[in-house]
């Protein structure tokens, strides 16, 4: 079973945020904080493949209105709205693993089904993920006491020479958004480094983008580094960017492909065998 993966071609933002889209590259970087030490994300501890077990809650329970609140704030990229939600659902005695599956992750996957019907741009990504964020600190110590796991670990990196990091940095927040623990290795990484690292964190999967023509051997440059250093064989590779096709993917040995953000994170999800979506 095979699908192809990249990482996002940027769609056009919204016009009620001419800021953002004079220059984009400050909100996308106080957004998602880069580090090779840790995977980043809703987990601090190692991580392990699992999908959460659910505790039924009625439609109609106080429960199940505070989850949707939780859901509604985080898809208006209301920050404040999802701290409150998230300090009420504890207070509530909600498990921590269902304010982040049903609460967060879910209002997420529609965030990111929002950007797919092109009814929501990259601002609304932007905000809705800073909002998760806000939510996750607050819950962060309950995962942890109650040892909830991230679904995978995905390392991601801009290839060597290559500079732009936006896309990356959009579908590190989208990963995050689905449950995954992220270490970003940042821009111009070395097939040394990508190998370094999946050395060093045992990802499942690895992405890598390229926004110039001009760099794209360089994600071929890594598979076979990673294939040399017999590290290939458990992992799925991902790749994508502008420049970066289906054709070029499967031609490289490239496992997952997606045209954005959005669909990476799903896609990822399939190749796990997590998600409804046929591989």
């Amino acid at each position: 079973m095979r699908l192809v993966t990249a990482l996002p071609r940027i769609l056009p933002a919204a016009g009620k945020f001419k800021n953002f889209l004079k220059d984009p590259r400050p909100v996308v970087k106080n957004l998602t904080a880069q580090s090779t030490k840790a995977p980043q994300g809703l987990f601090p501890q190692r991580l392990r493949a699992q999908s959460f077990p659910d505790t039924p809650i009625e439609s109609t329970h106080p429960m199940q209105e505070i989850l949707e609140d939780i859901f509604d704030s985080l898809v208006d990229g209301d920050a404040v709205g999802v701290q409150r939600g998230v300090q009420a659902a504890l207070a509530a005695g909600i498990p921590p693993f269902d304010i982040l599956n049903r609460g967060m992750i879910d209002a997420m996957g529609e965030v990111g089904a929002l950007f797919e019907a092109q009814e929501f741009f990259v601002p609304e990504m932007l905000v809705a993920a800073r909002a998760m964020k806000q939510g996750i600190e607050i819950l962060r110590p309950h995962l942890t006491a109650a040892d909830v796991q991230p679904i995978a670990t995905v390392v991601l990196g801009t290839v060597r020479g290559d500079l732009h990091d936006i896309g990356k940095n959009l579908v590190s927040m989208m990963l995050q958004g689905a449950g995954f623990a992220v270490v970003d290795l940042g821009v111009d990484i070395s097939p040394e480094r990508f190998v370094e690292a999946v050395r060093t964190h045992q990802p499942q999967l690895l992405g890598m983008s390229a926004l110039l023509t001009t760099t794209m051997p360089q994600m071929r440059n890594t598979i076979a580094a990673l294939e040399e250093a017999g590290l290939r064989s458990n992992l799925a590779v991902m790749v994508g960017g502008a420049p970066v096709t289906d054709a070029f993917a499967e031609e490289i040995g490239a496992d997952i492909y997606a045209a954005d953000a959005s669909t990476a994170a799903r896609r990822a999800k399939a190749w796990l065998g997590i998600s409804g979506e046929q591989a």
